[in-house]
């Protein structure tokens, strides 16, 4: 109920980018996905979800159809349509969940991550050394490869989104992944692969808007980060977007990179990354 709560305040602050009631559409894209990487491995094309199909889903997202009892601890769905999808935020509920617990038991210093997508930081290194947190260039197929390093003193949170983890090949020869824009029903694609968002608060904020800056146009993703840090003066967000190289838009800071690093050595990663500007000295390429 508490996690429910919080995802609707988080539909308004995110101007409706991150809405868990999306589920009816949501399950649609999964179910077509599932299908698709299935016809991808074995070499054929999968199919995609018509725009009717889709408008027909959407008729039944929205909270007017969500019934929250805090008396009963119960929650009703209006229509049997209507569904509930928490795939984009309770991985950082989670998260901040154990850290409180951790926290009362003493834990002082630690890092905590679940998924490979949120993670949580307590406390400083007992070293003193900063926290260093590799931003991974968002390759299909999962490598591990390291772009740039991000370097925090102390306490914050963690979250990524991209288009290189949950994808399939459709019918059109295009990549179709799970992060869908509420207003066109389809996989967003605005030039973006991934954004890593770090914050002073809590997982589950870092969660819910890495879908918002992934989702909105660069323009406004930026504007919306610089509005919320005013808004927030107790509270600080950071992010880094992910472009193909030299395909990110002027006007911002930038750096560009032709190799990352896989561990053992140096391998081709032609993207270039897009910093909010208070990562300014935070990060080993961004000074």
């Amino acid at each position: 109920i508490d996690l429910l709560h919080i995802a609707k305040e988080l539909t308004t602050k995110s101007e409706v980018t991150f809405d868990i009631t999306l589920g009816s559409v949501l399950k649609i894209w999964h179910n077509y996905r599932e299908d698709g990487q299935d016809l991808n491995s074995n070499g054929t094309l999968g199919p995609i979800p018509t725009l009717p199909e889709l408008q027909n889903a959407a008729q039944y997202v929205g909270w007017d159809f969500v019934q929250i009892d805090d008396t009963a601890n119960t929650v009703y769905l209006t229509d049997t349509h209507a569904s509930l999808d928490l795939g984009g935020i309770s991985k950082g509920y989670a998260t901040d969940l154990v850290a409180a617990k951790l926290k009362e038991a003493g834990l002082e210093s630690g890092l905590l991550s679940f998924g490979g997508s949120s993670s949580v930081i307590i406390g400083s290194k007992p070293n003193g050394l900063n926290w260093n947190v590799a931003v991974r260039a968002p390759i299909r197929g999962n490598p591990y490869v390291e772009l740039d390093n991000v370097y925090f003193p102390d306490s914050f949170a963690l979250s990524s989104s991209g288009d290189d983890q949950n994808y399939y090949q459709g019918s059109d020869n295009n990549y179709y992944h799970h992060i869908i824009d509420p207003v066109t029903l389809y996989p967003v694609d605005n030039g973006v692969h991934s954004v890593t968002v770090f914050t002073t608060e809590n997982a589950t904020i870092a969660e819910a808007l890495s879908k918002t800056l992934y989702i909105l146009p660069i323009e406004q993703a930026y504007a919306y980060l610089d509005q919320y840090n005013l808004d927030h003066p107790d509270q600080t967000l950071y992010a880094i977007w992910i472009f193909d190289y030299q395909k990110a838009p002027a006007g911002y800071d930038t750096v560009d990179f032709l190799l990352g690093d896989s561990g053992s050595s140096q391998v081709d990663a032609p993207y270039t990354l897009l910093y909010s500007n208070n990562l300014k000295g935070m990060t080993l390429s961004f000074n």
